[in-house]
């Protein structure tokens, strides 16, 4: 008459998979407030693909951008954000890195456009991120640091010693 007469099911205990969930849920939090506090920006790029990963918000801050802007600029756009002399030397560095050893961290200084035109040196510290199943590198990750204060204070200095060192002359020869 169409009513059920027996049923047949199986439990499962599902706790350990609902924990681990959790706590990657949790470590996920971690890391993205991590990433958020911190005063300079972090990316992964793909290499292969030419696009980022992962972007904190410090970039888009520093360039007066969105992240989602940034993104969809490409690879020529957010060329475009690099000083024209310093483009070259980022292309190759981007080649460099995908001979770089799993560990090995390599540094590179730039020049970006910022807000209001506004020139910022950048130092950005690599890694091997991840590879593909042929060992190729394919991600890395950056830590990307405004250096522009640092920059500005190496200028005075050199100029203060220069000046020094002309005075040493000048007693030197009087």
């Amino acid at each position: 008459h169409g009513n059920v007469q027996r049923m047949v099911g199986i439990d499962v205990d599902v706790t350990a998979i609902q924990q681990a969930e959790e706590k990657l849920q949790e470590n996920k939090h971690l890391l993205e407030q991590t990433a958020l506090a911190s005063p300079d920006a972090i990316t992964i790029y793909n290499l292969t693909r030419k696009q980022p990963v992962y972007l904190n918000n410090c970039l888009a801050e520093w360039v007066g951008r969105t992240n989602e802007e940034l993104l969809s600029m490409g690879i020529e756009g957010r060329l475009q954000l690099i000083h024209p002399d310093d483009r070259l030397r980022m292309l190759h560095f981007n080649e460099k890195m995908k001979e770089a050893k799993d560990g090995e961290l390599l540094t590179v200084e730039y020049r970006i456009f910022g807000k209001d035109e506004k020139m910022l040196w950048i130092r950005s510290r690599c890694k091997v991120f991840q590879r593909d199943a042929a060992g190729n590198v394919t991600s890395i990750l950056s830590v990307l640091q405004d250096v522009t204060e640092a920059k500005a204070s190496e200028r005075v200095l050199k100029s203060l010693n220069a000046s020094l060192e002309k005075k040493n002359q000048e007693l030197a020869v009087a």
